[in-house]
């Protein structure tokens, strides 16, 4: 006979108004193998639904994510909470506290741990999205998308558990609607004053959205598409997929053997189309099956959350940029503690403008993504590393798109028709360009079509539920 034992002040946490989600009657307890149940009642589903577990009734506080699930490949340690659920009615969810504390878990005292399950609105999801890329997923494992509240609720931590550089997608939530920043540089920071591309522009974004944590890597790209179009593969995994092209990453498959002509986009993609099947976005939103716009972010997108609250003239780790007096390489611009893989922070220095052979590891080519500081939404290598493809077509002139994405089709918002071989726009510099190339204001473009060493990307989507 299973031995039950009560958890008393078990409590739902939820909006309050009656048009929103709800949850309420929520109950604990925890049978003789120790698995914790957890009861609850929602009302105006959908929404994810997410769980914290508090002790010390004299004063409550969270066990942490940590303690909730360790985080690895394996069937994670809580079913039934993190994910989306899509009907009202009583639901479980269950927790596997010995997988996370061993043999020192015994019977919880009554009284002494409470519930907290929080239902979230299909507009105002989690700060986190974690999405298993695996084809087939373990038995028992439930569902493939998986939402966190914040990064301490992140099984494993960010860096610490590798599966989100190798195959787990990690994003993270922007909140831009309807918050008015500048967009572009200064004269304050001596360089974009001679680059019209990074004139200032007034921006408001009319939605949030998710991006990822890390660049797109090697293994991801591997656990969606079956193949690795990158150059430097040497101790590759978690280094960043290289030699993607906008046509591969959006509107083609990936052919190691196909001719130039075969590897031009296909206009029947051309956003805001739906991408190709068969590309690596394509693939994607297949494999997630969740009705995810998976996409590349716009150029306004990447640069506000690259600069994740901060005005021009610093890098996204808050560091003044600045001459020192002494560079590695000409016209160099950069500051104490510069974040990112570039030519002055361990990047390629071959005395010339010859790309490093294929050879080369991860000390001075491609970084391994997340070597470097994130920015201050948690954001890796935002400066450097590889460049990253967004979705508009390039002009210097962004004054009348107001961070709209240039891009309709195959023409441009000024209705100019943009032939095959077109620039799209990339940022945040790479590991073979001077600093001065890796500031976050710094925005130019790359054909279509073109698949170099230097190029990568990063995924983004609309935020809130499908």
């Amino acid at each position: 006979m299973k031995n039950i034992i009560l958890f008393s002040a078990v409590f739902a946490s939820a909006v309050c108004s009656a048009a929103l989600p709800k949850v309420s009657q929520v109950s604990m307890s925890q049978d003789f193998t120790r698995t914790v149940t957890v009861k609850y009642y929602l009302a105006g589903a959908p929404a994810v639904i997410t769980l914290d577990v508090q002790t010390n009734s004299q004063n409550w506080a969270s066990i942490g994510g940590a303690a909730l699930d360790k985080g690895t490949n394996a069937t994670p340690n809580v079913q039934g909470a993190f994910v989306k659920v899509t009907a009202d009615g009583w639901h479980e969810i269950k927790w596997q506290p010995l997988r996370s504390w061993g043999d020192a878990v015994r019977k919880f005292p009554a009284g002494e741990m409470r519930a907290v399950v929080k239902a979230w609105a299909p507009d105002d999801t989690p700060d986190y999205m974690a999405v298993d890329l695996r084809e087939t997923l373990p038995a028992g494992f439930g569902e493939r998308v998986r939402y966190y509240p914040s990064e301490a609720f992140v099984p494993g931590g960010v860096l610490s558990n590798e599966v989100y550089r190798r195959t787990t997608l990690l994003l993270r939530r922007i909140r831009a609607k309807n918050v008015p920043w500048t967009m572009g540089g200064t004269d304050w920071d001596q360089v974009s004053a001679s680059r019209p591309a990074e004139q200032r522009v007034s921006v408001t974004l009319d939605h949030d959205y998710y991006i990822g944590v890390f660049e797109i890597t090697q293994q991801q790209w591997q656990t969606v598409c079956g193949n690795n179009p990158s150059y430097y593969k040497v101790d590759g995994d978690m280094r960043p997929c290289d030699q993607v092209s906008y046509a591969r990453l959006r509107e083609k498959t990936y052919d190691a053997a196909a001719s130039d002509e075969n590897k031009l986009p296909d206009p029947a993609y051309a956003w805001p189309a739906d991408p190709n099947p068969d590309s690596f976005l394509g693939k994607l939103r297949a494999r997630a099956d969740a009705g995810i716009d998976f996409d590349l972010p716009g150029d306004a997108q990447w640069e506000f959350a690259a600069r994740a609250g901060l005005s021009e003239g610093y890098w996204n780790n808050g560091k003044i940029l600045r001459f020192p007096g002494a560079n590695k390489t000409v016209n160099t611009l950069y500051g104490d503690d510069m974040p990112g893989r570039n030519q002055s922070n361990g990047g390629w220095l071959p005395g010339d403008t010859t790309y490093p052979p294929s050879t080369i590891g991860a000390t001075n080519g491609t970084a391994i993504v997340g070597s470097y500081a994130p920015n201050a939404w948690g954001l890796y290598d935002m400066h450097g590393n590889l460049f990253e493809f967004c979705l508009d077509f390039y002009q210097e002139d962004v004054y009348l798109f107001c961070g709209r994405i240039n891009a309709n089709g195959t023409a441009d918002l000024n209705g100019n028709t943009m032939g095959e071989n077109c620039m799209r726009v990339r940022r945040s510099g790479c590991f073979h360009y001077a600093p001065t190339v890796c500031r976050f204001t710094v925005r130019d473009g790359c054909s279509q079509k073109d698949a170099y060493v230097t190029l990568g990307g990063r995924v983004a989507c609309r935020a809130g539920l499908k």
